[in-house]
């Protein structure tokens, strides 16, 4: 079957997670229920990219809340819930940032892929992000870009 096929589809999905001002080391993701598997939809990640404020000033979805400081950037990791576990765990989030700052924007960050290979079975309410020590500048969003394929029933790759 091939990505062309019309029962297969790709979609895009920005996620925030919100870092309160009463913030533990862990932060769960919020639920999406594009996201989720369910009887009419089983969904494969293809990508996951992280947004700092040199890309996105504020909040999509809360007025007035801001977006992920660079430097808090290096406190930070990922842990991806699939297949019925944590099989990524504490990617840090820099390498999940693929848009080069702005000519004297200061970020020491390499801009290199990371690949995804088509993650099944997702369970975005377990997935969270990890702070090795206590997060500063609060309250913010972190902006997670999710792309994605959306399978109807009974298809598959």
């Amino acid at each position: 079957m091939s990505l062309k096929d019309s029962t297969i589809i790709t979609r895009f999905e920005l996620v925030e997670v919100t870092v309160p001002a009463t913030a533990t080391r862990e932060i769960e993701f919020p639920t999406s229920s594009n996201l989720q598997n369910d009887t009419d939809q089983k969904i494969i990640i293809t990508d996951i990219e992280v947004y700092p404020v040199y890309v996105q000033t504020g909040s999509i979805r809360t007025s007035g809340v801001g977006v992920l400081p660079v430097l808090e950037i290096p406190k930070v990791s990922l842990v991806w819930y699939y297949q019925g576990g944590e099989w990524i765990r504490n990617i840090p989030l820099a390498k999940l940032i693929y848009i080069t700052p702005p000519i004297g924007t200061a970020s020491p960050f390499s801009m290199e892929r990371v690949a995804f290979d088509m993650l099944q079975d997702c369970a975005i309410d377990k997935c969270k992000v990890v702070y090795n020590t206590a997060p500063a500048g609060l309250p913010y969003v972190i902006p997670f870009g999710i792309t994605y394929i959306k399978l109807v029933p009974n298809t598959s790759l």
